[in-house]
């Protein structure tokens, strides 16, 4: 089983992407005007993290796909984050909340969203609550 930040040095953050966006030809939909991410650790807080802009596509709300397996995308912007966590690793949960230009919303939590590996000369991940 692979582990999110193999390899990183002790105090890196592990870094994600984020794609939002709306499945083609959904009605009423728009471009996505903000998002906001917030993760924490076992025994942790939920804290900020902040999102930076690598694409968009405002292209529209497109066409449903016509072989009804397909989920298209529309709208979509993609995002980069910097995910600070303890050297000792451990599960990651994660909390995304988006609004469109149309006034849509998302609010999504992820319970073990991923594990993160040790630092190296960390160790192994400790007990929740210790880092």
């Amino acid at each position: 089983m692979g582990r999110a930040g193999d390899g990183r040095r002790k105090g890196a953050p592990v870094t994600v992407g984020l794609e939002i966006g709306h499945i083609a030809g959904a009605t009423g939909s728009a471009a996505v005007s903000a998002a906001t991410l917030e993760a924490r650790t076992a025994g942790g807080d939920w804290q900020p993290v902040p999102l930076t802009v690598t694409g968009t596509d405002n292209s529209g709300p497109g066409e449903v796909p016509g072989d009804g397996f397909t989920a298209g995308r529309a709208f979509l912007t993609t995002y980069g984050a910097a995910i600070p966590v303890a050297d000792a690793g451990g599960w990651v949960d994660l909390r995304v909340t988006a609004t469109d230009a149309a006034g849509g919303t998302l609010s999504q939590e992820i319970m073990k969203a991923f594990q993160v590996a040790p630092a190296k000369g960390a160790g192994k991940p400790g007990k929740p609550g210790r880092g």
